[in-house]
């Protein structure tokens, strides 16, 4: 019964179950850029940054992902108080995350 409801109505913004996430709370960062060398001593390349993204990541990536499928989500986990907290906030805000 719960799984056909889930079912029929994942990703059309009307399942209205109350779903709370508890868990690690991550901020994922990517850097994209171009290698410009390989350095000698290690023969790793060198990159030179040109872009850098942040997502949500850990628990937070499985909210937003139900939040996306439609599912009212709460939050729970523990986030520092610092630049990365900031921004963590600011992508939860962006994904309409409590």
């Amino acid at each position: 019964m719960l799984n056909s409801y889930l079912f029929n109505n994942m990703g059309t913004g009307e399942l209205q179950m109350k779903t709370i996430v508890i868990g690690d709370l991550m901020l994922d960062k990517y850097v994209f850029g171009i290698v410009e060398r390989v350095s000698p001593e290690s023969g790793c390349p060198i990159l030179k940054q040109t872009t850098c993204e942040y997502q949500l990541g850990g628990a937070a990536n499985v909210a937003k992902q139900l939040k996306r499928l439609g599912a009212n989500v709460i939050l729970f986990g523990i986030i520092g108080n610092d630049e990365n907290g900031k921004m963590f906030k600011k992508l939860l805000k962006r994904s309409s995350i409590n």
